[in-house]
């Protein structure tokens, strides 16, 4: 009898040596990441679904509520949860392409670079060619929002010009397009404000405005405006 009761004496010290080690121990700290703790899109997306995405998502990496993280982020790019149509081979989008202008009516602006519109009576997304603004919760977000809101305004129509030096989408089926509202070249503009960087992907031959959009950004970071304070 006294064997089995030093047996549980010893057995219940261990459970309660275990039970203080445990609350002694801090709970795991919430890291938050954004799309530049990301190298590619891809990783992203892993990380993105790892963490409960669609569904949830606590880093706010998915800024169009589409399914997809960081979709400016480099490919290799991952298009699980929905998957969109794979771009066209390699071959036929560096083909120069036909330059093509469209008319569109702005139904929304979802951040410094990327507008919802209206084409013929269909709702699409368009990228603007040549820029990359700042990301969510990044310096500049959102006075890069507002000032293309105030450049292309929901309801007012604007015209979509294509560059032949590019495809006409890209991986996430957004229209690559400059945009222009009357005489205002809205890409140009926001490079001059100071609230883009010049981008150009370079999937074949770089833009046909490369020279005088980077003449744009240079003004705007001598002059510090925007991102460059």
């Amino acid at each position: 009898m006294t064997r089995v009761r030093g047996t549980l004496a010893t057995i219940l010290g261990i459970v309660l040596v275990g039970a203080s080690l445990l609350a002694a121990t801090p709970a795991r700290a919430f890291i938050d990441k954004d799309c530049g703790d990301f190298a590619t899109q891809a990783e992203a997306q892993a990380f993105f679904i790892e963490n409960g995405g669609p569904a949830l998502d606590p880093h706010a990496l998915d800024r169009e509520h589409d399914g997809l993280a960081c979709e400016t982020l480099p490919c290799p790019c991952s298009y699980s949860s929905p998957q969109p149509a794979p771009p066209a081979p390699l071959v036929a989008r560096c083909a120069a392409n036909p330059k093509v202008t469209q008319r569109a009516v702005v139904e929304s602006v979802i951040d410094g670079d990327t507008l919802r519109v209206r084409v013929d009576g269909r709702r699409t997304k368009v990228r603007l060619l040549g820029i990359n603004s700042p990301e969510r919760r990044k310096k500049g977000y959102g006075e890069a929002t507002k000032a293309l809101k105030k450049l292309t305004p929901p309801k007012r129509t604007v015209t979509l010009t294509s560059d032949p030096t590019q495809p006409y989408t890209d991986q996430y089926g957004r229209l690559l397009r400059f945009v222009k509202r009357g005489s205002k070249d809205a890409n140009k503009l926001q490079l001059a404000k100071g609230w883009a960087r010049f981008y150009d992907a370079r999937t074949c031959a770089p833009l046909t405005t490369k020279q005088s959009y980077l003449r744009a950004e240079r003004s705007a970071k001598k002059a510090h405006r925007g991102i460059w304070k």
